[in-house]
């Protein structure tokens, strides 16, 4: 039985305001109940629903709990998971919040190949040109005043701050966080994951005020297997994360999305930032046509020696054990994947299959 520390520890707030336990829970909107709904975040985190939750993660464990099959799956196969970063965080005594992930909205200057319109404001100006199929028409979503205050009257207590987006950078509620922040609680662990693609001027104040801060920078891959995948532009990323390493004294992680579009950028994009810590264990699996699986286990094993030097220890445990599909499914997720391909390409203005015809080949 695999315990795990997360509904003991926080709240997760979503793109559109839900409180979960975390932010792989399967469920978004497992307790029913916004930020909008409540008075006080420290009063729900004691509340009937996660004193529920807490009961069940108890005496069940997490492979027992629906909400926690995407960690239960990983677990099972030995495999990285959230459920190993929530289980470094120590539980209060007597109960009480201590760790807060929140998203203030799902403002993006970025529409990423594995991402949607959930996640990204920008995606629903292209979101049209995809097959229907692909399409979440998703509303833009921003936690409005009254309720990013709920947020600032628990800061002083909090002990790890994990601010996602969207794009937090994108937000100057954010903004507004990290200065109460500095104001109330400077030693707090405060946790940004950016893609780095623009931070405005009166950000660099307070990022270089936190004592504790950890900033992760979302990068898929270098050059054009970057621009293509996150829609951004590499070289102005890596500038940003210059200057990041100028102002705060020291370089953000390197955080890699591996999907099927940068396996043959992976070897390419580890060299590139060689001496920053990297993390390459998250591995898509939504949307399942474009995860790595979709390619015949034996040829994916294939093309990571090939990369990596005949040696699997190199290679990501999370990539190189990572679950088979049946052979039908394959070949449905394959088409799938080929479909919103075309439609990503036109929607880019250049291919894919141009940048890496090993990829075609697979196909």
């Amino acid at each position: 039985m695999t315990f795990c520390r997360a509904p003991f520890t926080g709240i997760t707030i979503d793109p559109a305001g839900n409180l979960n336990m975390c932010c792989s829970t399967a469920n978004r909107r497992q307790f029913n109940t916004k930020i909008s709904d409540i008075e006080d975040l420290g009063e729900f985190f004691l509340d009937t629903q996660m004193s529920e939750l807490r009961q069940r993660m108890e005496s069940r464990g997490l492979e027992k709990l629906p909400e926690c099959k995407f960690c239960s799956r990983a677990v099972v196969n030995g495999l990285q998971a959230e459920v190993h970063n929530y289980n470094r965080y120590k539980i209060a005594e007597p109960l009480e919040l201590r760790y807060l992930e929140v998203t203030t909205s799902n403002v993006c200057n970025q529409t990423c190949a594995t991402c949607n319109s959930y996640f990204s404001t920008k995606w629903r100006k292209i979101e049209k040109h995809l097959p229907e199929e692909f399409q979440t028409n998703a509303k833009p979503s921003i936690i409005k005043t009254p309720d990013i205050d709920k947020i600032l009257n628990v800061l002083p207590q909090l002990h790890h701050l994990n601010i996602k987006g969207g794009e937090p950078f994108a937000d100057k509620n954010n903004l507004r966080i990290l200065n109460k922040l500095v104001e109330t609680n400077p030693t707090c662990e405060v946790i940004i994951t950016s893609n780095f693609q623009n931070i405005p001027d009166e950000w660099w104040e307070p990022l270089s005020k936190l004592k504790n801060l950890i900033v992760g920078a979302s990068i898929d891959g270098t050059s054009k297997t970057y621009d293509w995948i996150r829609s951004g532009n590499f070289e102005n990323t890596y500038t940003n994360i210059q200057k990041f390493t100028s102002v705060v004294g020291y370089k953000p992680s390197i955080n890699m999305c591996i999907s099927i579009y940068n396996l043959f950028n992976l070897k390419e994009t580890t060299d590139f930032f060689k001496g920053y810590t990297q993390n390459i264990y998250n591995v898509v699996y939504n949307p399942e046509h474009l995860s790595p699986n979709i390619i015949d286990s034996i040829k994916l094993k294939r093309l990571l020696l090939k990369q990596f030097e005949i040696n699997p220890a190199n290679i990501s445990p999370n990539l190189w054990d990572i679950p088979t599909v049946e052979p039908e499914l394959q070949k449905k997720r394959q088409d799938e994947f080929l479909r919103y391909t075309d439609s990503m390409n036109k929607i880019r203005g250049f291919n894919i299959f141009d940048i890496h015809p090993q990829l075609a080949e697979i196909f």
